[in-house]
């Protein structure tokens, strides 16, 4: 009985077809964890694992092709300007959120595209764009509601350092104050002990 030996392109494509939907479906268990009404949870615990997952697609993604580090680079590069394309499209207040506290960004953008030689549309038809695949919506909707979390989470912390701000500039003019008086005293105490 001969066994036929799967050759190297065969057994990665069987195995990322396995492990794509293995993880696929264990995102959506731990998508499952979000319903509130479920499960109780901290947002800094949400940050964190957010952070976790991000930060292992880029490392793992990184991975692939030559070993060159140049490669590596301009991949989490391209993996950034595809991850703001997204934002753009789908979430596009938070885009110009973006854009208004980075004004670099566009420019930015622009040059890994260029340096990669890239225009927008070829990123548009990368596999990586087209494969988001049939739950995409979903995902889509729970990044726009993450996002406007963290925009909300923004805005209230620009609101408290505006409050602290003011608060800072209130003291700053008492200490100003207080010091032109301490200084109106002595130069009073030196005049009358003729101590000039």
């Amino acid at each position: 009985m001969l066994i036929k030996k799967e050759n190297r392109r065969d057994r990665f494509l069987r195995l990322k077809e396995k492990r794509e939907d293995a993880i696929e479906n264990e995102l959506k268990k731990l998508g499952r964890l979000s319903v509130q009404s479920n499960y109780q949870y901290e947002q800094d615990e949400i940050d964190k694992l957010s952070f976790l997952l991000i930060n292992l697609v880029k490392q793992t993604m990184a991975l692939f092709g030559t070993n060159s580090t140049k490669e590596r680079y301009e991949r989490l590069l391209q993996m950034d300007v595809l991850e703001f394309q997204s934002i753009e499209k789908n979430d596009p207040q938070l885009f110009e959120y973006i854009k208004s506290n980075r004004p670099d960004m566009e420019a930015l953008l622009k040059s890994i595209k260029d340096k990669s030689g890239s225009s927008q549309q070829d990123l548009k038809d990368t596999s990586i764009h087209n494969s988001i695949g049939k739950h995409s919506d979903i995902h889509l909707s729970k990044l726009k509601e993450f996002s406007d979390i963290q925009l909300s989470k923004l805005q209230k912390i620009d609101d408290d350092n505006e409050r602290i701000l003011s608060i800072l500039i209130e003291q700053n003019q008492i200490l100003v104050r207080a010091n032109e008086e301490i200084r109106y005293k002595l130069e009073r105490v030196f005049e009358e002990f003729n101590l000039n």
